[in-house]
């Protein structure tokens, strides 16, 4: 991060791990597709920012966003 007298601006990023549980159910009058309980895990990224600003001796404000980016192979 940078630190401008009381405000500070910093930026983050990383790995990412989780666990995906997915079902899937269709019907129609040409075929039928049932996926139920379906677990994956995967890998990913995380990269975000920030801002926080001093308010007082012991308490500050900030705002983060964060972005974290998977992507399970079948669905």
């Amino acid at each position: 991060g940078f630190a401008m007298g009381s405000t500070l601006i910093y930026g983050t990023g990383g790995l990412a791990y989780g666990k995906f549980k997915n079902s899937f159910t269709t019907t129609n009058s040409f075929n039928t597709f049932t996926q139920t309980d379906r677990t994956e895990d995967d890998w990913g990224w995380t990269a975000g920012g920030g801002v926080e600003q001093k308010v007082g001796q012991n308490f500050s404000v900030g705002v983060l966003y964060k972005y974290t980016r998977f992507s399970p192979n079948d669905y």
